[in-house]
């Protein structure tokens, strides 16, 4: 099946290795800049006594986040990455998903 889009084809040397995935990564760099957990993480760093205190708050928020999406995305993309496309298996993953996220989204809503 042939397809057309943009690779990454110069740059540092693990955008080259990403291949594919620089659209996913773009995409979460995207959705971490765009989510409302910025104005919520730094609500609790407004109480703290002290300047140093609040800074080394929001600095250990951003680098816990970091690492929890990384997790996150590691385990679904090492799942989904041993799964064929077109595998029950897959599609069970991406309706799962999909539910997943339409049911948090309606409960916000809710």
């Amino acid at each position: 099946m042939a397809h057309n889009h943009l690779h990454v084809q110069g740059g540092p040397a693990w955008a080259r290795r990403l291949g594919h995935a620089h659209a996913s990564f773009c995409l979460g760099i995207l959705h971490g800049v765009a989510g409302s957990s910025h104005f919520l993480g730094v609500l609790p760093a407004l109480a703290l006594p002290t300047r140093v205190a609040a800074v080394t708050y929001i600095g250990a928020f951003g680098v816990g986040t970091v690492l929890a999406m990384t997790a996150f995305a590691a385990v679904i993309g090492s799942v989904g990455g041993h799964v064929r496309h077109g595998a029950v298996l897959y599609r069970g993953m991406m309706r799962a998903a999909a539910t997943l996220a339409i049911a948090i989204g309606a409960f916000w809503l809710w």
